[in-house]
């Protein structure tokens, strides 16, 4: 009985990481009921793929440059400008440019040397 509780659990984990790599989880969780221990170690060095994004309304996996979904149908947004991202200096997550407060760890963001020459001007 515990052989097939590890075994279960052993595909459930190979479906987690295949979908966290970008990979079809399906034929993984299906190929680790199978070969358990080899396909999870195999899936453990497998690169992520980076040429894919998922659909904010369906959740199907796409290719970067495909703008329309392939099952819903629905435009794709475009990506934000890197320009408009930076990363938070205390907890390294990504967020907006004009951000004051990083919505990741909450801590408030130094200001910019932009935002630091600008001074409003004062009514006397």
């Amino acid at each position: 009985m515990s052989v097939v509780l590890v075994w279960i659990i052993g595909a459930i984990v190979a479906g987690v990481l295949a979908n966290n790599k970008r990979r079809n989880v399906g034929a993984w969780v299906l190929g680790s009921l199978l070969l358990t221990p080899l396909l999870v170690i195999i899936l453990l060095v497998l690169p992520t793929l980076e040429d894919k994004k998922r659909c904010p309304n369906c959740g199907l996996w796409l290719k970067k440059e495909e703008t329309v979904c392939r099952r819903c149908k629905k435009e794709q947004p475009d990506p934000a400008p890197v320009a408009d991202i930076k990363k938070c200096p205390f907890c390294a997550e990504s967020i907006k440019a004009e951000a004051v407060v990083c919505k990741h760890c909450g801590r408030d963001l130094p200001r910019d040397e932009a935002q630091q020459s600008f001074k409003p001007y004062e009514f006397k």
